[in-house]
């Protein structure tokens, strides 16, 4: 009988990876701080319309860590089992036979030349049109961009260089009324606090951690949606 229970399995794995991974991460990114060097300056006044230097962040750039590229390309590839298994359960659901489809699954095309690449090697097959159209509307080509970095993120074996340090500066204000007596000409202060950030992130900008937990999210309501079809 055709059923998602291991494409939900793969689901529940690749959190434990994450779980796994973030822990990791802010091992990493605590070392990194301990070699960051936040210089601002402490007081300052600036006249309206006009900009000043506040200071600098030094850091080095290490390589990041082995371990954790294999970890998230292993919870990525998890997301992807999913949905390789939804396509072959599909193909049994929808043409039911007593000999198990081979060389299914999921596609992940930009462009329609690829997809349609992916029909012609077997991809989908034994999946009926009404299936195929719900899945092509997952396509990198069609719009659908959660699928294109999954597709990046499960091929981290491949590619040394997908990840990397990213500093930021949080800044938060407060501003506060001047004492009337004070000859200062500006009527309030403002008190300006820097705090570095640091996370590990793709080479396109996405922070690594949040970027899985959307794909983990996404798989599983992709699987919800074709649950019914399996009652």
């Amino acid at each position: 009988m055709p059923s998602l229970d291991s494409a939900y399995a793969q689901v529940d794995r690749g959190g434990e990876h994450l779980v796994e991974l973030q822990r990791l991460h802010d091992e990493i990114c605590a070392v990194q701080a301990k070699s960051t060097i936040i210089e601002f300056k402490t007081h300052a006044t600036v006249p309206a319309g006009e900009t000043m230097e506040a200071g600098q962040v030094r850091y080095p750039q290490p390589p990041v860590a082995i371990r954790l590229r294999i970890i998230a390309g292993e919870a990525a590839n998890c997301f992807r089992s999913a949905l390789d298994y939804l396509i072959s359960q599909l193909s049994l659901l929808d043409t039911p036979s007593t000999t198990r489809p081979e060389g299914t699954q999921f596609p992940i095309a930009d462009s329609p030349k690829a997809l349609k690449e992916a029909r012609r090697r077997g991809f989908l097959n034994g999946v009926n049109d009404p299936h195929i159209a719900a899945i092509e509307k997952l396509q990198p080509c069609n719009g659908c961009d959660w699928t294109r970095l999954l597709a990046v993120l499960s091929n981290f074996a491949k590619h040394d260089d997908l990840i990397l340090l990213q500093h930021g500066v949080l800044i938060t204000t407060e501003k506060f009324p001047v004492d009337p007596a004070d000859p200062n000409p500006f009527k309030h202060r403002m008190r300006v606090d820097f705090k570095n950030v640091i996370q590990i992130a793709l080479n396109e900008g996405f922070a690594l951690i949040p970027t899985l937990e959307m794909l983990q999210s996404q798989v599983a309501k992709t699987l919800d949606a074709f649950k019914p079809e399996f009652k």
